[in-house]
């Protein structure tokens, strides 16, 4: 964030995630062995409007932010994020691509 946060505070900050593809998870499921995929499907989100986007993230990746940046820059953090939304083409239809798996399993018998 121009002028709040050091080139170096932004260097050192990373969130690692990995999102499975449905052949992945399937692979995985069976190499277990103890379950059967009974139904997967992608799970797509749509925030209808900048601001609940921006909630969204807050609700679940502050304390991430707060642990690294500080707790005193997370309204200011939160507010230009929310502009940056508004600015983009993110919440238009089409945009978000699923990135997320909804698996219903079953346990094998015996396992």
């Amino acid at each position: 964030m121009q002028g709040i946060l050091s080139k170096a505070q932004i260097d050192s900050f990373n969130i690692p995630v990995y999102s499975t593809t449905r052949k992945e998870m399937e692979d995985l499921v069976e190499i277990n062995g103890c379950f059967t995929i009974e139904d997967m499907a992608p799970l797509i989100h749509m925030a209808s409007d900048a601001e609940k986007c921006s909630k969204h993230l807050r609700a679940g990746m502050e304390g991430v932010f707060k642990e690294h940046f500080g707790s005193e820059i997370m309204d200011e953090l939160f507010d230009r994020l929310t502009r940056k939304i508004e600015e983009s083409l993110i919440l238009s239809e089409g945009f978000l691509t699923p990135n997320e798996l909804f698996v219903i399993l079953q346990r094998k018998v015996g396992n």
